[in-house]
């Protein structure tokens, strides 16, 4: 019965060193994640003081720009080959019965900008 005892004390052992090491591996992990966390406030918090600092600069200029829209855009409502759903050009297309702006979806069905 001794080399019985010894056996469980052996796996009593090698539990307890398997618990010690699992906990030390989370501990490990934990600290990672506070690094990683710490390495990114202190650029966010840089980006963040920036664009305040800048506008507080523009508020304290006057009157900030009006948003200009991209040179791709129409200026007016009016462009019957803009789309104004998908906001992009449409093709003109035409057939026998006439003519229309439409432009092809992902999907493969037509928009015609309605």
């Amino acid at each position: 019965m001794p080399w019985l005892t010894d056996i469980l004390h052996g796996c009593e052992a090698n539990l307890a060193a398997r618990q010690q090491e699992a906990e030390r591996t989370r501990q490990q992990a934990e600290e990672e994640k506070k690094v990683q966390a710490r390495s990114l406030e202190e650029p966010i918090a840089a980006a963040v003081q920036a664009a305040l600092k800048a506008q507080a600069a523009a508020s304290t200029n006057g009157a900030q720009k009006p948003h200009t829209p991209p040179a791709l855009e129409p200026t007016n409502d009016t462009d019957p080959s803009w789309c104004p759903i998908h906001r992009c050009k449409m093709e003109r297309r035409t057939n026998e019965r006439g003519s229309w702006y439409s432009h092809r979806l992902q999907s493969g069905a037509y928009c015609k900008g309605e």
